[in-house]
């Protein structure tokens, strides 16, 4: 991934934003059209020391002006937090995420840290849809073993921005925590990590490939998994102590 992360987002810093026409926001703003039902998304960003933050916080913006013409600002509520602000920092510690930036949704039960730009924002989107639609749009038998189960498990999905089937993965992930709150005992957290900005978290798992699949800090699996295979893979897991 790379020794000198800031070098390479200085140099790349193309990967890391969305450029949307008006007619791109007015085409966003339709697959917000069925939410209904309330959806928290906090960006979470430092005023210093972050490369990314400016583009996330772009991000954000567009997401919300999409909301707004979608007629959904009382449904989907989008905020930038800072770090440096009382209100960023209290749920930073309270989550545990150290790295800006970063994307809660779910009150934590969906995380992203890094920029959700290039091929991740239709994964932010679509999770966004799917949540405020109430729909995680998983196989039957999926469901009941999300139901069933009783441990905790934290899944990492492990992508990079222009990688066309991360964002599957990501989904996938996701939809596995929204359920967990839906019918389970809440116990499943996804939470995808961009590995350009986060070149560490590659190196310990020893990640060539994405996307990647790592559960209670375990690696568990290498491409895109049915979100039958995920599960299976979460309750095979689910026993480690790393969390």
């Amino acid at each position: 991934m790379g020794v000198d992360v800031e070098r390479f987002i200085r140099e790349n810093e193309w990967l890391f934003r969305v450029e949307l026409s008006r007619e791109d926001i007015e085409a966003l703003a339709e697959a917000f059209s069925g939410v209904s039902n309330p959806v928290d998304v906090a960006f979470l960003v430092r005023s210093r020391g972050c490369l990314t933050c400016g583009p996330a916080m772009e991000i954000a913006r567009a997401l919300e002006e999409a909301v707004g013409i979608a007629g959904k600002s009382g449904v989907v509520r989008i905020e930038i937090l800072s770090l440096e602000e009382e209100q960023g920092r209290e749920l930073s510690r309270r989550l545990g995420i150290l790295r800006t930036p970063a994307t809660v949704i779910l009150g934590g039960s969906i995380r992203y840290i890094g920029t959700p730009s290039g091929e991740e924002f239709k994964a932010i989107v679509e999770t966004i849809a799917r949540v405020g639609e109430g729909n995680p749009a998983l196989d039957p038998g999926t469901l009941d073993r999300v139901r069933r189960f009783r441990g905790r498990a934290r899944i990492e999905v492990l992508v990079t921005p222009m990688c066309p089937y991360c964002p599957y993965a990501v989904v996938t992930a996701n939809m596995l925590a929204y359920a967990s709150r839906l019918y389970g005992n809440g116990g499943l957290v996804a939470e995808t990590v961009e590995l350009y900005e986060n070149p560490d978290v590659a190196e310990r798992y020893g990640v060539a490939t994405v996307p990647s699949i790592a559960v209670n800090g375990r690696l568990a699996f290498i491409g895109l998994p049915s979100d039958t295979v995920l599960m299976e893979i979460v309750e095979r897991y689910s026993q480690q102590e790393v969390y």
